[in-house]
């Protein structure tokens, strides 16, 4: 996880627009979003994969 330097410096360089909190936030809000975009892709990766297997016993 980047740390609250990181993040500032990514989303808010001059730190003008957000607070600690706020850039907190939003590097929380990413994360989360991208645990959720691995665990779809994950999810459906494994879905193709079951058809896969029915379609070759066939």
């Amino acid at each position: 996880m980047l740390s609250l330097k990181q993040c500032r410096k990514i989303i808010d360089p001059k730190k003008k627009k957000f607070t600690d909190e706020q850039v907190l936030a939003i590097r929380n809000y990413l994360m989360e979003l991208a645990r959720l975009n691995v665990q779809i892709i994950l999810s459906s990766k494994e879905k193709l994969l079951n058809k896969n297997k029915k379609l070759w016993k066939k």
